[in-house]
């Protein structure tokens, strides 16, 4: 339990960091999400479809719909 609370933390630390970022492109998100990067795996359209991860790059980079 203790553990996951450290994990919770670091997690909730990172996705703050992310969501600070300026630099992120639209393009970059993509290549990163489906393809992967470093030791990210790639995420398939069958996990997270096109249109989900539009909206999460939509937030990302604070682009209006």
């Amino acid at each position: 339990e203790r553990r996951m609370r450290a994990a919770d933390r670091r997690m909730a630390r990172e996705r703050q960091l992310l969501e600070r970022r300026e630099d992120l492109s639209p393009e970059l998100i993509r290549v990163a999400v489906r393809a992967g990067i470093g030791n990210m795996p790639r995420i398939p359209r069958g996990e997270i479809a096109d249109e989900q991860l539009e909206a999460i790059i939509r937030h990302l980079v604070k682009v209006k719909p």
